[in-house]
């Protein structure tokens, strides 16, 4: 009897001990899903930093440019051409990113987004023979470039901002999910 009485104990013991052990398994991986969760969150908040701050920097560029073709044309210099080769390169390699990037896929369909980047476009497509050109034929053809550029400030900054619009959305209802996932693992 007292046998049989101490295998029952054991017996409820090792259930005890068993329901225990699932019972903190599933609240660790509670746990773990939450700071999953958290930390995917955390990336694509990195990546919507990341997209933002490449359309930012195509107004940017345009001014780099801008800055360049003035030090070029008052200096006159190699290697005031070589800036402005270097600014030039620069903007059509994040004009092309924005033209083909699947992350920019939604915002060329907002309406000005396709009509600023053909306007960018249309500028680095006329004047990349005057760039790719000996440094005479680019130095003589400065002054119209300048002047290109400064009609090219407002598409970029209008491009720009349409862009922070268009993915600031959807950067808030990121951070109200994450903090509903925070709260949610917390309890």
């Amino acid at each position: 009897m007292i046998a049989s009485a101490l295998k029952k104990d054991l017996l409820n013991i090792g259930v005890a001990v068993i329901a225990v052990a699932l019972t903190a398994s599933a609240v660790t991986m509670m746990f773990l899903a939450g700071s999953v969760r958290l930390e995917v969150d955390r990336l694509a908040a990195a990546n919507s930093d990341a997209t933002q701050w490449s359309l930012a920097q195509t107004e940017v560029d345009v001014l780099a440019l801008q800055i360049a073709l003035a030090d070029a044309v008052a200096q006159g210099d190699a290697s005031a051409l070589a800036d402005v080769r270097r600014k030039f390169d620069i903007l059509y390699s994040r004009v092309m990113t924005a033209t083909n990037a699947r992350q920019f896929a939604e915002l060329r369909l907002e309406q000005g987004a396709e009509e600023a980047l053909e306007t960018l476009r249309g500028f680095l497509e006329r004047r990349v023979s005057d760039f790719d050109g000996p440094d005479p034929a680019l130095r003589s053809v400065l002054p119209e470039i300048q002047d290109d550029v400064e009609g090219l400030r407002e598409v970029a900054r209008s491009y720009s901002l349409l862009g922070v619009g268009f993915f600031a959305p959807s950067r808030t209802k990121d951070a109200k999910r994450s903090l509903c996932c925070w709260r949610a693992s917390a309890c």
